[in-house]
């Protein structure tokens, strides 16, 4: 998983509310992955955005329309 800060964001709502991209739909694993990374961060306060595609994602980041973007990475292990 990677978090990537994007410019300012025009979305946060508060001071301390951060707005998260994440490629998939609520409740699917990127959203559950992208939520466990930032509680895991000690940031509660947090509004997380379902995307339909990676690029979608690296777009809003890149446009400032979030403040952090998730993507996830499968790691496969070698065959033996």
């Amino acid at each position: 998983m990677v978090a990537s800060p994007s410019k300012q964001s025009s979305t946060s709502c508060a001071a301390n509310m951060i707005s998260v991209a994440f490629q998939g739909e609520r409740g699917a694993f990127g959203d559950e992955a992208a939520r466990a990374y930032f509680r895991q961060e000690g940031q509660q306060e947090a509004s997380f955005q379902p995307h339909h595609s990676f690029a979608d994602v690296f777009r809003a980041v890149s446009a400032g329309e979030v403040d952090y973007g998730v993507v996830l990475q499968k790691f496969l292990s070698p065959s033996k």
